[in-house]
């Protein structure tokens, strides 16, 4: 029987999205299970918390290289904003 970590890693796999954004109040994305399996899928993680400093490293370490043609696979992870429309 699957455990609740294993339903979540379902949404992550290998073969995933380029970008997926996730509410996630609960932070259950932040419990260590589920982040190494994440991460270990070839996710980057980035957490949303100050616009500033989220548009500019997501500009620096992920559009660009994107524009560049490289394949990064990214999970931006909003934790605190009840909107997920605060996102620049």
């Amino acid at each position: 029987m699957a455990n609740w970590r294993d339903k979540i890693l379902e949404r992550f796999g290998p073969d995933g999205d380029t970008l997926t954004i996730v509410h996630d109040p609960d932070r259950l994305l932040t419990e260590e299970g589920v982040l190494n399996g994440i991460m270990g899928n070839g996710y980057e993680v980035l957490t949303y918390e100050d616009p500033i400093a989220f548009r500019y490293a997501y500009e620096a370490n992920y559009r660009s290289a994107w524009d560049a043609g490289e394949s990064k696979r990214l999970v931006v992870l909003v934790q605190t904003a009840p909107d997920l429309d605060v996102l620049p």
